[in-house]
């Protein structure tokens, strides 16, 4: 099973805000996991680790662009 933009939302409600998590930059980071992941490594938890994989790079994103609008950075 392979998570989608809608499963992640559900999973993860912090960002399931359009305006701030556009849909296209969480398909950009769902597909970049599939592809960064082994799948022999992960085995069963895969589609856990590509949801946390997403998680992380769009809180990253988001700390940057606060940092960039003058607020505080990471």
């Amino acid at each position: 099973m392979t998570i989608t933009t809608a499963s992640f939302r559900a999973q993860f409600p912090a960002f399931a805000n359009v305006a701030v998590f556009p849909d296209p930059q969480v398909d950009f980071y769902i597909t970049l996991a599939y592809k960064m992941l082994i799948p022999d490594r992960w085995g069963n938890v895969l589609d856990e680790g590509a949801s946390l994989f997403v998680e992380h790079f769009l809180t990253l994103d988001r700390i940057a662009a606060a940092g960039a609008a003058g607020g505080a950075g990471g």
